[in-house]
């Protein structure tokens, strides 16, 4: 929200002498129900203000009880939401074949929990990619300098790594915004922060709790876009 109002700003820095009328604002998130998406229009002038919005929440099937969002409607001070199936909801899924690697600039933590995805240059900025209609949410990676990247194997915090390669692309369309989700992983762990060889033999089973709590946590986190798709009738 700060960086809407400071336009100016982000225009100065990014060294932009001239300006269309108006920018696109987009923001998501990830709910415990589903998707979540805010995009609005913005005027940029000296009288700048947002002249239109369009709020999106993507649940995997309809609510029993609708009150929760009529409730969340009547605070934002507008008229009720409706529920509408989707026809196309997929999910754009680009498995990397080859060895992609990928310049770190800074690891990014969980809730101080353990290292879950990493931001990193982006290979594909300014370059031209070939259209394809089946992955045309995607063409859209090449835009930005720096993309924050899913790291499919987590690491602890102080952990040191060789290289981070890029595995797989993903993205959906949300509203009028598509929707990136970089993954990438690991290839040598060369510093391991935490020295698991002096756990006592006794705390085996501790041990073993532990580790199948960090990986039930780990797939609960790590799971795709959770769409359900309406099925065709006969």
């Amino acid at each position: 929200m700060t960086a809407v109002s400071a336009w100016q700003e982000r225009y100065a820095a990014a060294d932009v002498t001239e300006s269309h009328h108006s920018e696109e604002l987009a923001y998501f998130d990830h709910l415990n129900c589903g998707l979540f998406s805010l995009s609005a229009r913005q005027r940029v002038s000296n009288t700048a203000f947002l002249h239109s919005a369009e709020l999106e929440i993507r649940l995997p099937g309809l609510p029993i009880n609708p009150r929760p969002y009529e409730q969340f409607c009547r605070e934002l001070g507008v008229a009720p939401g409706y529920f509408t199936l989707l026809d196309k909801c997929r999910t754009e899924t680009f498995h990397i074949r080859e060895r992609l690697p990928l310049e770190l600039v800074e690891f990014v933590s969980f809730r101080n929990k353990g290292v879950s995805g990493a931001i990193v240059k982006n290979p594909f900025y300014k370059k031209q990619l070939p259209s394809n209609e089946e992955y045309e949410a995607l063409g859209f990676i090449n835009q930005q300098e720096h993309i924050f990247c899913s790291l499919k194997d987590w690491l602890d915090q102080g952990d040191e790594v060789d290289h981070l390669v890029l595995t797989r692309l993903e993205a959906i369309w949300l509203g009028s915004s598509p929707v990136l989700r970089p993954v990438c992983t690991w290839e040598n762990l060369t510093r391991r922060a935490r020295d698991y060889r002096k756990f006592h033999p006794s705390d085996k089973g501790n041990g073993l709790l532990r580790t199948v709590t960090m990986v039930r946590r780990h797939l609960k986190t790590e799971q795709k876009f959770m769409l359900t798709y309406p099925k065709k009738s006969k």
